[in-house]
């Protein structure tokens, strides 16, 4: 192990000089264009991937934008669906009350019709 770090260190077995550093420094420059390299192309990548499809579209806002738009669209349809069925039942109670008044107002007149025709 250690004469694997040792060659690593001098290269040429013949002390460390300054040969030596500009090989390492070489070395260790390569290794950091290289994740300089990936990196930018990993970013490249991820800004491909994640970019609007139509970015023209909904003034550039982003899709969560949108679906926000979408929500607020639902909730107040369900809020305009509920009020109708509301009214619908408001509806309903007061033709029922008026068709329970109408039974009675004829009930009182046949009655009182029968009561004149008895003579009363």
């Amino acid at each position: 192990m250690y004469s694997i770090l040792a060659a690593f260190w001098d290269p040429g077995n013949d002390a460390f000089d300054v040969g030596d550093l500009g090989l390492i420094v070489g070395i260790v420059g390569g290794v950091m264009g290289a994740l300089v390299i990936a990196v930018r192309w990993l970013d490249s990548r991820i800004d491909t991937k994640t970019k609007q499809i139509q970015p023209d579209t909904n003034g550039g806002r982003s899709l969560t934008d949108l679906h926000k738009k979408v929500d607020q669209f639902a909730d107040y349809q369900r809020a305009v669906n509920d009020a109708r069925e509301q009214s619908i039942e408001l509806i309903i109670a007061r033709q029922s009350a008026m068709a329970d008044q109408i039974y009675r107002q004829a009930d009182q007149h046949e009655r009182h019709i029968r009561e004149h025709q008895e003579g009363r």
